[in-house]
């Protein structure tokens, strides 16, 4: 037993050796890599480059207009309020609300509220941006929404909407498919 007592000291003073050595090693390995990146000239990094087009169309926008299903046709987006006209004229179907209907005189009224927080009266045939008020009857409204597409194809529907209620579509009319319809009726 004292030969093995005497052995595990002196195994234990070698890997304390072998320690310290492994760390001055380290520390020489870390000052030799940060004199290498020191000496190291950065590389140079241009500014990012402005496209000019001077007058010219961008060559990465096709040319071709995107492939649509004859049933589907792409409408354009409506422009922010601001940039609409003001007042009734401005506001979509879907943006205003009925309040009040008068069919008391001559010709009945609507009061409609507007996102704008504005009430408006409208009478039948008044214009809002995106249709017109085509009748009016004792607690509902119709309008009739008229949408451009892409390829300029007009579309119409009613919309019937109540007193302080959510619209309900009733009726989509197509008007390639009347000039369709008539030019068959035409040839026979």
């Amino acid at each position: 037993m004292s030969y093995r007592r005497l052995r595990w000291p002196a195994l234990l003073r070698r890997l304390a050796g072998y320690a310290a050595a492994l760390q001055c090693a380290a520390i020489v390995l870390l000052a030799c890599i940060a004199s290498l990146q020191a000496q190291v000239d950065p590389i140079p990094v241009d500014p990012p480059t402005q496209y000019d087009s001077q007058g010219k169309r961008d060559p990465f926008i096709s040319l071709q207009k995107p492939k649509t299903n004859g049933d589907e046709a792409e409408f354009s987006s409506t422009p922010p309020l601001n940039r609409r006209p003001p007042g009734l004229a401005g506001l979509l179907i879907d943006e205003v609300t009925v309040v009040g209907v008068v069919t008391a005189g001559k010709s009945p009224m609507v009061l409609l509220q507007g996102v704008d927080n504005f009430t408006y009266f409208a009478s039948p045939r008044d214009q809002l941006f995106d249709g017109y008020v085509e009748s009016i009857n004792g607690e509902e409204v119709v309008f009739m929404r008229i949408v451009r597409d892409t390829r300029g194809r007009t579309h119409s529907s009613r919309v019937f909407k109540k007193l302080y209620t959510q619209e309900v579509r009733v009726e989509e009319k197509d008007q390639a498919e009347d000039e369709k319809k008539e030019g068959n009726h035409e040839d026979s």
